[in-house]
């Protein structure tokens, strides 16, 4: 089959819970949470009086003024799909009309945008199934192709890829990226190392870095910050245990962590007897806290 008539199929769809989990939402608030990135333009407006139209997008790119595509759409599209032409924002020639709204719905296509003209304009905006278009016109259409199915589209300024969730209301559409739904929390892919954890798992997951951590290099908060500036937190006021949080408490001593380390040397070394040992750690706990630490 040549490049200029290509059906393909969706590579992957949206899980339907997320897509009812949208049609919940309104189109500005959608458009607002991604920076006004993947919003159609203001030319292509509801065409009908209803509810919010939500559902995979089942793209086709056809000819300006032309509708042969359109027709393979209608056969192949499956229920919930929302079927989605890129005809150039040409609008001297109708697209679809009332006859091809009425064959999509009874095959539970859940709503059709077009990129271009549409006619019988006075039907479908008395009806409630969802039609977006950028113009009306009486001209009907061309079927000569050539066209293509499933592949990536732009209108009115929104890229629109195959499994898109599109969400449609009276403000106008919005092309949710796949990848953007599944970001969503109840829809957050699990790494399969972590296991279903329960409660608990989600709490570690989702728990934000505390600043007394190391981090990925082995470096402490202490081993960042001076003694003066620890010194000046504690005069301004700071808790100095949400900044040493995740710590040792005799590491917690912002004022003298050496002779704490030079006590606690001291102490272990004479209860297990050994004054040799107690001598070194004496004189290596100060230059060295790490060595004792590990030793």
């Amino acid at each position: 089959m040549s490049a200029s008539m290509r059906i393909l199929d969706i590579p992957k769809r949206p899980d339907p819970k997320m897509v009812a989990e949208f049609a919940k939402m309104v189109t500005p608030h959608l458009s607002d949470s991604m920076e006004r990135l993947y919003a159609g333009g203001p030319q292509l407006r509801p065409m009908y009086k209803g509810p919010t139209m939500a559902g995979p997008a089942f793209t086709v790119k056809t000819a300006p003024g032309d509708n042969l595509l359109v027709h393979k759409a209608l056969d192949t599209a499956k229920p919930g799909d929302v079927i989605v032409v890129d005809a150039g924002g040409f609008n001297d020639h109708a697209i679809i009309g009332e006859l091809m709204a009425s064959r999509a719905k009874q095959r539970g296509v859940a709503g059709m945008v077009i990129w271009g003209a549409i006619r019988d304009s006075a039907e479908l905006g008395a009806a409630s199934y969802p039609v977006f278009a950028s113009g009306v016109t009486h001209r009907g259409p061309y079927k000569n192709g050539p066209g293509e199915i499933n592949v990536p589209i732009t209108m009115g300024g929104m890229t629109v890829n195959p499994g898109d969730i599109i969400v449609g209301d009276a403000d106008g559409l919005v092309a949710v990226p796949l990848e953007h739904g599944r970001a969503h929390p109840r829809f957050r892919e699990v790494d399969p190392g972590e296991g279903n954890q329960g409660d608990e798992g989600n709490r570690r997951r989702h728990r934000r870095p505390r600043l007394g951590r190391q981090d990925a290099e082995g470096e402490g908060l202490q081993d960042l910050m001076s003694l003066a500036g620890l010194r000046e937190l504690k005069r301004a006021g700071r808790r100095s245990s949400r900044l040493f949080a995740g710590t040792p408490r005799w590491r917690r001593s912002p004022t003298a962590p050496a002779s704490t380390w030079f006590r606690s040397a001291i102490r272990s070394a004479s209860i297990s007897g050994d004054r040799k040992r107690a001598r070194s750690r004496s004189t290596s706990c100060w230059s060295s806290p790490r060595r004792f630490a590990a030793a």
